[in-house]
């Protein structure tokens, strides 16, 4: 998030993310509310129901603001050509709207090495069209993570 927007606005000082309207409205949002109530049901539903149709049908009106600033962003990382400078947001993209796997999620948060760049994410048969936005090394079988493996840093 930080990243994505100093290399925009390069006057806005790191201390500002760590403000309420930074990481503690991101936090917030993370685990309630609107967005977390429809990511949950569309993780639940299996790709079964799309985002919209989940918004629709549990939200009485209210829009979700996850999904339209997930899709801006996207629109924007590929106009420039960058969506590989940014592994977590064209992944919450890819699941929401492309169908690839939520569990890809983890490979992304688990599985970016900083050092050197290489990154492994498995993709499934009908979803080579995300390899192009992503300059990493795929695998061909996902591989179940399991919760005895995650590592928490502090």
């Amino acid at each position: 998030m930080r990243k994505f927007i100093q290399q925009r606005y390069p006057e806005v000082t790191s201390e500002t993310f760590f403000e309420s309207c930074g990481v503690a409205d991101l936090i917030t949002t993370s685990y309630g509310g609107r967005n977390f109530k429809v990511a949950k049901a569309f993780v639940e539903a299996g790709g079964h129901k799309t985002m919209d149709d989940l918004e629709e049908e549990m939200l009485n009106g209210q829009k979700l603001q996850g999904t339209l600033t997930c899709k801006e962003i996207h629109t924007i990382l590929e106009r420039e050509g960058k969506s590989g400078d940014f592994p977590l947001f064209t992944v919450i993209y890819s699941i929401a709207f492309e169908g690839i796997s939520p569990e890809h999620l983890v490979a992304v948060l688990g599985g970016f090495d900083l050092e050197d760049g290489e990154f492994s994410l498995p993709i499934e048969k009908g979803q080579e069209h995300i390899k192009k936005r992503l300059p990493w090394h795929y695998a061909q079988k996902p591989r179940k993570v399991y919760p005895h493996e995650i590592v928490y840093q502090h």
